[in-house]
């Protein structure tokens, strides 16, 4: 459990870089020239990764593994995974361009996903016995922090709540983060194929070997989506070539950093954790960000900041020293 937890704050700590470095570069690229550089760029990393790890295992052969009656099987969850993935950030991005005032609101409910994808993974994934009844209290708990940390920045007006835009922001963004959850989910059914291909071809590999060559499959199938979608959303007087060259760095860095190797200790924290409860560490990223801000600000954190980080940190070390019950251990030994 402790090796999930330092696997997932690894990846908190690295995505707690993207919003700011998004939102400043959207600003002056655009969303879609962003996200196409981003994710080709971790599609690059993704398949380097793969390709290094093959050749300092020349020795081994993987022809067993990659035969195509066994590659049928990854073709779903892989396909599956790499659509949600491009789907699941437009929605977001698409939200977010509604209007600056909903905001708030669409990251709000965007970040329900941890709560989904703990209930998807549990009910359909995990065995019964890995589950803890005090893991829904914990990662209910993370959430509710979450939702007192950004409500103060709510407009709870009638006019607000009943306009267009709100709908349109609410909805856009409750489906981005169901297909969120949902490819979190499809990510963890790939490693969970390439661990019953890897038993079956006699050639068993490591955990970080199936999140590498999940990272892998998916990002390449991903990158090809955005590149289209950029295709036919991008105005035609910007291109590639003009973007600035800092900020063609920074969008590198966020597709390595951030999307290849933050998703990486994502998936590999969630695989090897007992219980999917884990990913409520995913709310440390607004906690990061709330003491950020408000240092930048030179200012002490508001006392609704200090009871939802209080929450927030407080489910979190509860799942992380929580010892896994006899069960558990009598399922992994």
């Amino acid at each position: 459990m402790y090796l999930s937890v330092i696997l997932m704050l690894l990846s908190v700590g690295l995505w707690m870089l993207y919003p700011p470095l998004v939102n400043g570069l959207v600003t002056g690229n655009g969303v879609f020239l962003v996200a196409a550089v981003a994710h080709t760029s971790a599609a690059i990393c993704a398949f380097i990764c793969v390709s290094v790890m093959f050749l300092l295992e020349r020795q081994q052969s993987y022809q067993p593994l990659l035969s195509g009656t066994r590659l049928k099987r990854l073709v779903l969850p892989v396909f599956s995974s790499g659509c949600l993935i491009c789907l699941n950030h437009l929605l977001l991005y698409m939200a977010l361009n509604v209007r600056d005032q909903f905001d708030v609101v669409a990251t709000l409910v965007f970040e329900t996903w941890p709560v989904l994808f703990f209930a998807i993974d549990s009910l359909l994934r995990r065995k019964k016995e890995s589950l803890h009844t005090m893991d829904y209290f914990y990662i209910g708990l993370a959430f509710v922090g979450f939702v007192v940390l950004v409500t103060p920045e709510i407009d709870f007006s009638r006019e607000s709540l009943r306009s267009d835009a709100f709908v349109t922001v609410f909805l856009l963004a409750l489906a981005g983060g169901g297909a969120m959850a949902l490819n979190c989910f499809c990510r963890m059914k790939v490693m969970d194929q390439f661990t019953s291909l890897s038993e079956e071809a006699g050639y068993p590999l490591s955990t970080l070997k199936k999140g590498i060559l999940t990272e892998g499959c998916v990002r390449l199938m991903a990158a090809p989506l955005f590149i289209v979608v950029v295709l036919f959303f991008i105005p035609e007087t910007q291109t590639v070539l003009e973007i600035p060259t800092a900020d063609m760095f920074l969008m590198v860095f966020v597709g390595v950093a951030i999307l290849a190797f933050g998703s990486l200790f994502y998936d590999l924290a969630v695989f090897k954790a007992p219980s999917a409860a884990v990913t409520a560490f995913w709310y440390l990223v607004p906690v990061g960000s709330a003491v950020l801000i408000s240092g930048q600000q030179g200012r002490f954190l508001t006392l609704s900041e200090i009871i939802a980080c209080g929450l927030i940190i407080s489910a979190n070390l509860l799942i992380g020293f929580r010892k896994p019950s006899k069960k558990v251990l009598v399922t992994e030994s």
